[in-house]
């Protein structure tokens, strides 16, 4: 891989405000980043945080603010309609919105009017990946199957789009077994094929068993996980880095007192963990500079309080979007990464 020809590329896409495009481009460069020295590990490692605060920008300003109650007002309208457009018309919006559990329930809705199967299905997987754990929606789109019937194609498809879904929510190591099951069931659906390529690409090839996702997902009448499909959650829960929300830590101040710090967490990758330092913790960052250690970080995730020890990679000044004007602290828990990887 030309590493340069590549940074190349992703500042192109910058440029183009193609920020998503950059991002992939990056992290694939720091999939591999033998051939880079520290200085150019350093600026990449600053450019993903940067990129990832344009994407986090462009995803909020794409959910409009909608209340409450003008949800609930667009539902009832929906619901005394028996107009499949306009509950067509009206779950998309919902799902544009990011009222997914909102949209989900319009999508239902279409099942009723015995709107197509196929096309309504992978919708409401997408939808599911984003507010539910992968077993729990592909459970839930496991009961939906039981009354209607779907071809190999459009299993296929809904695989793929609680893959999709699940990739953005940085498990790409399920992702890529859920596009593996899908490819085996529709080989000639081009674009899992070529979305599995690019992930393989970018990534490690996992050591852990394919997802049986045609058998266990799609078969009526077999619970809503099988045993294996269990086992393969457990593995899972006790060896992916969770998702952290914030982390707390305490530092000694020049005058030798404790300070205690809670900041919120950005991002994660493995490439390490963006911690946003808003103006009324400016304070640490007197306090930190590249290289120093962070001892007895601890890290909150919804189901997981994990405390490690950590380095400071970077510390950098976020220039625009929502973030604007405040820091980003980038650091590197080694014991994290190590555990996040499949045994």
């Amino acid at each position: 891989m030309d590493i340069q020809s590549k940074i190349k590329e992703a500042e192109v896409y910058c440029s183009m405000g193609l920020f998503t495009e950059a991002l992939r481009v990056y992290e694939k460069v720091m999939s591999n980043p033998s051939g880079l020295d520290a200085d150019e590990k350093e600026k990449i490692e600053t450019a993903i945080t940067e990129v990832q605060a344009k994407v986090v920008q462009e995803k909020e300003a794409a959910q409009k603010d909608v209340s409450g109650e003008e949800i609930s007002r667009i539902q009832k309208t929906l619901s005394g309609s028996g107009n499949v457009q306009a509950l067509l018309d009206g779950a998309f919006a919902l799902k544009e919105l990011g009222h997914y559990e909102e949209a989900v329930t319009e999508y239902g809705r279409l099942l009723q009017l015995d709107y197509p199967t196929a096309k309504i299905v992978p919708e409401i997987a997408g939808c599911l990946a984003r507010f539910e754990s992968p077993d729990k929606a592909m459970a839930t789109v496991k009961k939906l199957l039981e009354g209607p019937k779907l071809g190999k194609k459009e299993k296929a498809r809904v695989q793929f789009r609680i893959g999709f879904e699940i990739e953005k929510r940085g498990d790409r190591d399920l992702a890529r077994r859920l596009y593996q099951s899908a490819r085996e069931i529709d080989p000639d659906d081009k674009e899992i094929e070529a979305r599995l390529e690019t992930l393989e690409q970018s990534t490690p090839a996992p050591v852990s068993a394919p997802v049986d996702t045609d058998k266990d997902l799609m078969e009526p009448g077999k619970g809503s996980v099988s045993e294996g499909a269990e086992k393969r959650r457990e593995h899972r829960i006790a060896t992916r880095i969770p998702d952290f929300v914030y982390v707390e830590f305490s530092l000694k101040t020049p005058k030798g007192k404790g300070k205690q710090y809670h900041l919120n967490v950005m991002n994660y990758s493995s490439h390490g963990i963006g911690l946003i330092v808003s103006e009324k913790d400016f304070g640490v960052l007197k306090l930190l500079k590249k290289g120093d250690k962070i001892e007895n970080i601890t890290f909150y995730a919804s189901w997981a309080i994990i405390t490690v020890d950590t380095v400071v990679r970077h510390v950098t000044k976020v220039e625009e979007g929502p973030y604007g004007g405040m820091y980003v602290i980038g650091v590197e828990a080694r014991e994290l990464i190590t555990s996040a990887q499949p045994s």
